[in-house]
């Protein structure tokens, strides 16, 4: 097991995590490995530190009315055949974990570290977990299929498959459950054009059991990051292209992440990667069909840093609290060194009026509440008011998919080097515990 002060040494080596339930080490294999595998090295806790800043975020909502019940859609090529069932006791993969509670949650797993086609669901804080993969076609000619999921609770989640192999999927549906995973019901087809080279969802999201979006990216070129946007207002039911790829809206810059606040209000982040000076957020008003992008306004602490050339500017982590106050993260890069790496918190309380602009110490963005925060990395950073002041609780040595129901409670599918372990922390991040999963009946 993870000493309770340390954590296994693990890097980032793809987009999934063995879950090996071996001896001594958690491959974050879901059952028992063929054998021990290496122990990696341990890293100490890093000496706590506070670093000072600035202000913060709250507001409304506006529904928009579903579309009227319509004829269950048919199940996709009704007689071809479901994606095999994981084995139980058999070695398989964790690559993505979403934590409900502290029992229960999702994840998203398969066979090897490269493919993520199963579909689990965990009732005991992810020490076992079930395949409640839906009935989606295996794959032709060789492919592999990869999902992608959105879970509200333990019960209501979403999934979407594509192949890995940047291929169109014939027909692109999203599954839907509400009973964890027992059942699924198939959406009518999304629309795809013809100027798809290929269908790659990256986000899906869900502000209730009634409205989602899913972004897919199409194509890619000259610092364009071609994509559709699609929105449902029944469930998952039935999609709208509410973005066409090859439009003119949001389509150049590779896009980082994606929020809604309600039916209408919604962010999208983009990483240009420094060929546009400075850093941007598209901003929706009606459920994504327009968006415009508003430039944020350079730090008062580095008033040069948005002058033409000076840095390359990614924007990521949106949160959205309601329609008027939200967060996000700015990380400008200036140079080679991790001296030249400026992380900075955005937030807004007036729909992007203004912003305050503070440093945090970087990483992912998970908030609580508009005062409380974690920054994930390989230093966990803590903020209890809004982001004027930030404690470093832990450095460790592993790249990790962070998943917290809580302040306290959070786990992290873990990498470093090929090793991979499935890891809890009930303190907040000051420290991690290895976990064995296994896959069961």
């Amino acid at each position: 097991m993870i000493d309770s002060g340390r954590a296994k040494h693990v890097r980032h080596s793809g987009p999934m995590l063995r879950l090996l339930a071996g001896s001594g080490v958690a491959c974050l294999t879901l059952a028992s490995c063929a054998g021990p595998a290496p122990s990696p090295t341990l890293l100490p806790i890093a000496p706590s530190a506070t670093l000072t800043v600035s202000p913060e975020p709250s507001a409304t909502v506006s529904p928009v009315p579903s579309l009227p019940p319509t004829a269950q859609p048919p199940t996709p090529t009704p007689h071809a055949t479901p994606i095999a069932p994981l084995l139980p006791g058999k070695a398989e993969t964790l690559g993505h974990i979403w934590m409900i509670d502290v029992d229960h949650g999702w994840g998203i797993g398969g066979a090897t570290l490269e493919s993520a086609d199963h579909i689990l669901r965990t009732g005991d804080g992810g020490q076992t977990w079930q395949d409640v993969t839906p009935p989606e076609p295996q794959p032709e000619d060789g492919q592999e299929k990869t999902a992608i999921g959105a879970f509200l609770d333990a019960d209501t989640g979403w999934v979407v498959y594509a192949y890995r192999q940047f291929h169109i999927i014939p027909p692109a549906i999203v599954w839907s459950t509400q009973d964890g995973g027992d059942s699924w019901t198939p959406s009518a087809p999304l629309s795809i054009g013809e100027l798809f080279e290929f269908f790659s969802p990256s986000n899906l999201t869900f502000i209730d059991p009634q409205h989602g979006w899913v972004m897919v990216h199409a194509g890619a070129g000259m610092m364009h990051d071609y994509m559709s946007l699609y929105r449902t207002v029944d469930g998952g039911r039935t999609w709208d292209e509410v973005v066409e790829a090859g439009g003119d809206q949001i389509q150049v810059c590779p896009k980082t992440g994606m929020a809604f606040a309600d039916a209408d209000h919604g962010w999208i982040t983009r990483d240009c990667g420094g060929v546009m000076d400075g850093a941007f957020v598209d901003v929706t008003l009606d459920g994504g069909s327009q968006w415009s992008s508003v430039q944020l306004p350079v730090p008062s602490t580095e008033p040069h840093l948005f002058d033409s050339g000076a840095a390359a500017c990614a924007v990521s982590s949106p949160w959205l609290f309601s329609a008027e106050q939200g967060a996000l993260a700015v990380r400008c890069v200036t140079g080679p060194s991790a001296a030249d790496v400026h992380p900075f918190l955005y937030t807004t309380s007036d729909s992007g009026s203004t912003w305050q602009a503070t440093y945090y110490p970087g990483g992912d963005l998970r908030f609580f509440d508009q005062q409380t925060a974690l920054g994930l990395s390989r230093t966990i950073s803590l903020t209890r008011d809004g982001g004027r002041t930030w404690t470093r609780l832990k450095t460790v040595n592993w790249d990790g998919q962070f998943s917290f129901v809580d302040i306290q409670t959070g786990w992290a599918v873990a990498r470093d080097q090929g090793q991979v372990a499935l890891v809890k922390t009930v303190d907040g991040g000051r420290t991690w515990q290895e976990i064995n999963p296994a896959i069961v009946p």
